[in-house]
């Protein structure tokens, strides 16, 4: 597992049983309940975030974190979009929002964008060093969000144009197909 200080060290995935998982439970998971949505005039069946939470804890070989205020997983924090979306949104709850920001440039960042049906995605991984001026440039923000205010959460948006420039494709599925299964990425964290 990758450190929270400043050392460097591989970080070491499981493509294979994230690859599984998103076959069995996300893919299946749909497939299975698509029938019904579309009989009742319901749309496509969705993922949810602990969906995409859980299979970046199989890619990244991570456990959930035990912090409710904090990181998704104990040391990277996950956040998904579709094709069509512009970002990925952060939330810092007011009970531990500022030590979570203060926190987001020592984890790595998984972020997913998958197409409307799933049937294509791409993974990228982010050092969270490399996202620091953003998370700097939120901090003001924050603290003032919750000065005075009844606010229980804030909210800011990372544009998938930064994620695409700064992060390291680790994963690839081109219509249902892995297409990154012989390659074992050596990214550094």
């Amino acid at each position: 597992m990758t450190e929270r200080n400043n050392q460097t060290s591989p970080l070491d995935l499981d493509i294979e049983r994230a690859y599984q998982f998103y076959i069995e439970a996300i893919i299946g998971s749909i497939n299975s309940r698509k029938q019904w949505y579309e009989e009742y005039g319901f749309n496509n069946p969705r993922t949810t975030s602990g969906d995409w939470e859980v299979f970046g804890a199989i890619l990244l070989r991570q456990r959930k974190s035990n912090n409710p205020y904090g990181h998704d997983l104990e040391q990277a924090e996950v956040k998904s979009s579709g094709l069509s979306g512009g970002g990925f949104e952060y939330q810092y709850h007011k009970n531990g929002g500022v030590t979570k920001l203060d926190q987001e440039h020592t984890i790595n960042h998984v972020f997913v964008v998958y197409s409307p049906n799933y049937s294509t995605l791409t993974v990228y991984v982010v050092k969270g060093a490399d996202l620091k001026n953003i998370f700097d440039s939120w901090r003001d923000a924050l603290l003032k969000n919750y000065q005075g205010s009844a606010a229980q959460r804030f909210r800011k948006s990372i544009p998938r144009r930064v994620v695409v420039t700064k992060g390291q494709v680790v994963m690839e599925v081109k219509l249902g197909r892995l297409v990154s299964s012989s390659v074992q990425p050596k990214l550094e964290i």
